[in-house]
């Protein structure tokens, strides 16, 4: 079910972007105070197992992210981490889901959505005249 390790997923991500060369610098420096991660997308990350069980699901969620969780752990830089609200039932979920301490996150919440007013509102600020369909 996905991977366990930072390395692996460092690894990974790196073939990915077609940057597999880099990938042992970066493992090289996951213990260091001298950069932030940027962790986005997570929670796309799928199981291979499904249940209609509310604590099994919740299993699930902390077993795909074993790998982010111990990522988050092992550096000792702070860390951004951008994902969808509704992915975990609860704020504790997904603070031990990720290794997160609640005493040393700040949560920031965000709006799904523009208004069709606020859309209009914001591209007028940019000076840009569009209709919007």
């Amino acid at each position: 079910m996905g991977y366990s390790t930072a390395e692996e997923l460092i690894r990974r991500h790196m073939d990915s972007l077609g940057l597999a060369s880099t990938a042992d610098n970066i493992i090289k420096v996951i213990e260091s105070d001298k950069f932030v991660f940027l962790l986005d997308g997570f929670d796309e990350i799928g199981a291979q197992v499904w249940s209609d069980d509310p604590s099994r699901l919740k299993q699930i969620r902390a077993s795909s992210l074993r790998a982010v969780h111990d990522l988050i752990n092992k550096t000792k830089s702070p860390v951004i981490i951008s994902g969808r609200e509704h992915y975990f039932n609860t704020s504790d979920e997904m603070f031990s889901a990720v290794g997160l301490k609640k005493s040393g996150t700040v949560v920031i919440r965000c709006k799904d959505e523009f208004t069709e007013k606020e859309m209009q509102d914001y591209l007028s600020s940019l000076s840009l005249a569009v209709t919007l369909p």
